[in-house]
Formats: structure tokens, C-alpha cells, sequence
């Protein structure tokens, strides 16, 4: 093959090369468009997220792997159903008051686990030890049956991503679209709330 055919061979097919490359380009360009990352939302004080969580009964730190530091705060909230939702907490800097992430997808996440049934009524909660330099240990919660005792148990947790959680959270380095969460369910009746002392 001569060298000008081979030059005409290349400028035929160097227009089909270009016009694949633009319409690829305006592809990924469409899809992004058609699919738009979520905005970070506001987090929300306890009031607030007691009036559709329920009360908070107990607080600790979400677990972390080695050498990961310590978790950042989760409350948990329990809702007339005996249902515990873990929500991660913050705190505003020079007030110490606390406010929690919980955005509307959490309503819909799976149960991340089920607390026994001779648990009647949720007191605390507590991070498992861990070595040193082995990040936060394993969530425990404490709780009373039915003859007052107290027990211990542990409980795993879960992540909804692909949703927007809040600036908090994006604050303390976690993923933007990744929220960390425990929804704990009950094994018999449902456990009773916290009772406060009387005024």
C-alpha cells in the first residue's frame, strides 16, 4: 500500500473517530445531568427529632476500625413502636448544644438488628474495649428486665448511601452521600421508655 493511500485510509476514517468521541462526550455529559448528586441538608436539634424519632434514651459512639479514631456521637431514639433509632449526633461548638442527622430516606431503611425480648426498658448505652490503637469498640446497649437486673447486649449497625446527609457529618469527614444508622427492633413486647424523674 502506497503512502497516499494509506493517507486517504486515515482522513476517511479520522470524521467517524471524531463524531463517536463527541457523541460519547455528550452521553456522559446526559447521564450526569439526568442524575445530580444530592445537596448536603441541615441537621436538626433533639426537640425536633424527638417529635418524630421519640424520645432519646441513650447516646455513645459508632464504631471504627483500626487506628480509625474515635466514632463520632449516635443517640438513640425510641419511637412508640419500641423501634431504636441510632442517629448521628453533632455538637455546636461553644454552646454544647446537640443536634442529629436524620434525613427522610432513614424512615425506609432495613433493621440492622433486634434486641432480645428480656430487655424491658433501655438505660445507656457503651463501646465495647478495644486494644490499643484499634479504633471505637463495638455498640453495646444496657437495659433492665423484667426483675430490674441489668444486661448487657451488643448490636450492629448499617449505612444508606446514595442519599444527602447532613453538613455535620460532611464536617467530620465522612462521606457526603453515606450515612451511618442503627434501626433495632424488638423480639416479643415492645420496650417501654425511659421514665424521668418527677419534677
Amino acid at each position: 500500500m502506497t503512502d497516499k493511500r494509506r493517507s486517504r485510509e486515515a482522513s476517511r476514517f479520522t470524521p467517524i473517530v471524531r463524531g463517536c468521541c463527541v457523541a460519547l462526550a455528550a452521553l456522559v455529559i446526559a447521564c450526569g445531568r439526568d442524575r445530580p448528586r444530592p445537596s448536603l441538608i441541615p441537621s436538626a436539634p433533639i426537640a425536633g427529632l424527638e417529635l418524630r424519632w421519640g424520645k432519646l434514651v441513650a447516646a455513645a459512639n459508632f464504631p471504627t476500625g483500626q487506628q480509625s479514631g474515635t466514632g463520632t456521637r449516635v443517640g438513640f431514639f425510641l419511637d412508640s413502636t419500641g423501634t431504636l433509632w441510632g442517629i448521628p449526633l453533632s455538637v455546636t461548638p461553644g454552646s454544647g448544644r446537640l443536634h442529629g442527622c436524620a434525613p427522610p430516606e432513614l424512615q425506609r431503611a432495613p433493621v440492622t438488628d433486634s434486641l432480645s425480648a428480656e430487655i424491658q426498658q433501655v438505660i445507656g448505652a457503651t463501646n465495647a474495649p478495644t486494644g490499643y490503637r484499634m479504633g471505637t469498640g463495638r455498640l453495646e446497649l444496657l437495659g433492665r428486665d423484667r426483675t430490674g437486673a441489668v444486661r448487657l447486649q451488643s448490636v450492629a449497625g448499617g449505612d444508606l448511601t446514595g442519599i444527602a446527609v447532613c453538613d455535620t457529618l460532611s464536617n467530620l469527614g465522612y462521606p457526603k452521600y453515606s450515612l451511618p444508622y442503627y434501626r433495632l427492633v424488638t423480639i416479643g413486647p415492645a420496650i417501654a421508655p425511659t421514665r424521668r424523674p418527677a419534677p
